[in-house]
C-alpha cells in the first residue's frame, strides 16, 4: 500500500521546509527500546511517497543509549536520521520545543523512545495528515495501561476538559502538529504537561483537530518516568498556566 499525500504541500503551505514530516523521539535512558522505536517509523513510512526525517533527542541518558544511537546510524546510512545530544537532562517539553527548530518538516510528530507506538498507529496518524491542524490520538478501548494509569489519564483529560471546556480525548501521545504552530506557540513547560498547554492554547487561537484512534503497545522494557517528582510537578504547573490562560481568555 502507498499513500500519495499531496494535499499537505497544496497552495497555501509552508514554502520553506524541504521536506513534508519531521519526527521527534525523546531518549532517555531507553537502550532497549530506541532501536525498534525508530524501526518503526521506518516501516510505517515506507507506506507513504512523503519525504521524512528523524530527530532523536538524547536527553544525558545514563545507560547505553546514546552509543545504541550512534551505532544505529553508522550500521543505517540510509536512515535520515539526526541525533542531537544534551550534556544535561532538560525534560520532555524542552526537548520537544527545542527540536521544532531543527525540523526541516512542515509536520512535526513526536513517538517516544519507549517503543509503545506500533507501525499501525503510525500510518493512521499520517494517512490523515493535512486534514486539520492537530491530528490528536486516542486509545478508547485499545487502551493497556493498568487501570492506575487509565485512572490518571482520564482525570486528567476530563479536568482539562472541564476547566477549558474542550472536548479533547487525549491530550498526550503522538499529536501531529503543524511545525509553525507549534514554533510560534512554543510553551515553557519542560515536562510532561507540554502538549496539553500546546493544545488548548491552539484551541483557543481556532485550529482544527482531528481525533484518530490508535493501538497501544505496553513498555517492554524500562520503567516509564511519568511519575517522577519533576514531571508530577511541571504536569501541576501546566495545569496552573492553562487555567490561568482560559480565564484570562475568558474575560477579554
Amino acid at each position: 500500500m502507498s499513500h500519495n499525500l499531496e494535499k499537505i504541500n497544496k497552495e497555501g503551505s509552508a514554502k520553506e521546509y524541504s521536506i513534508d514530516i519531521t519526527f521527534f523521539i525523546p531518549c532517555f535512558n531507553e537502550e532497549s527500546n530506541i532501536k525498534p522505536t525508530i524501526l518503526n517509523i521506518v516501516k510505517a513510512m515506507e507506506e507513504f511517497s512523503l519525504n521524512y526525517e528523524i530527530i532523536v533527542m538524547d536527553d544525558a541518558s545514563t545507560d547505553n543509549s546514546l552509543q545504541k544511537l550512534k551505532r544505529i546510524k553508522y550500521e543505517n546510512p540510509d536512515f535520515p536520521l539526526t541525533i542531537k545530544i544534551n550534556q544535561n537532562n532538560k525534560g520532555l517539553g524542552f526537548n520537544y520545543f527545542r527540536c521544532s527548530f531543527f525540523a526541516k518538516g512542515q509536520y512535526y510528530m513526536l513517538v517516544n523512545g519507549d517503543n509503545v507506538e506500533l507501525v499501525e498507529g503510525i500510518i493512521k496518524l499520517i494517512g490523515h495528515c493535512g486534514e486539520a491542524d492537530m491530528i490528536i490520538p486516542y486509545y478508547g478501548s485499545n487502551e493497556k495501561r493498568s487501570a492506575f494509569r487509565k485512572i490518571v489519564s482520564r482525570s486528567y483529560t476530563k479536568l482539562i476538559n472541564a476547566i477549558t471546556g474542550n472536548k479533547i480525548k487525549y491530550y498526550n501521545g503522538s499529536i501531529l502538529h503543524r511545525t509553525d504552530n507549534i514554533r510560534y506557540w512554543q510553551t515553557e513547560a519542560t515536562g510532561f504537561g507540554y502538549q496539553a498547554e500546546l493544545v488548548c492554547r491552539l484551541l483557543q487561537e481556532n485550529m482544527s483537530y482531528l481525533h484518530v484512534n490508535v493501538p497501544q503497545a505496553l513498555r517492554q522494557h524500562g520503567s516509564s518516568k511519568a511519575f517522577k517528582l519533576s514531571n508530577i510537578l511541571s504536569v501541576l504547573s501546566s495545569l496552573f498556566n492553562i487555567s490561568k490562560c482560559t480565564s484570562k481568555n475568558r474575560m477579554s
